[in-house]
């Protein structure tokens, strides 16, 4: 997701309060009951020059270095 206007904490801040609201949400299969989902995120800013290759990559790599701290 690219969302415009929004500087680093406040995306932060974004990304936390959906995860929050996700978390609440119950998730269902017929065949085996309750499913666990979890929300991974990761945030970049634009830099000049950038291809959208260069902020899905790096959106990726906070991504996962976000999860490693989670572990």
């Amino acid at each position: 997701m690219v969302i415009e206007g929004l500087n680093e904490e406040m995306a932060r801040e974004k990304i936390l309060k959906f995860r929050e609201s996700f978390s609440k949400k119950r998730f269902f299969s017929k065949n085996i009951g309750d499913v666990k989902v979890s929300v991974s995120a990761g945030i970049t800013m634009a830099m000049e020059g950038d291809s959208p290759d260069d902020l899905i990559h790096r959106a990726d790599m906070n991504m996962y270095e976000v999860k490693k701290k989670q572990q």
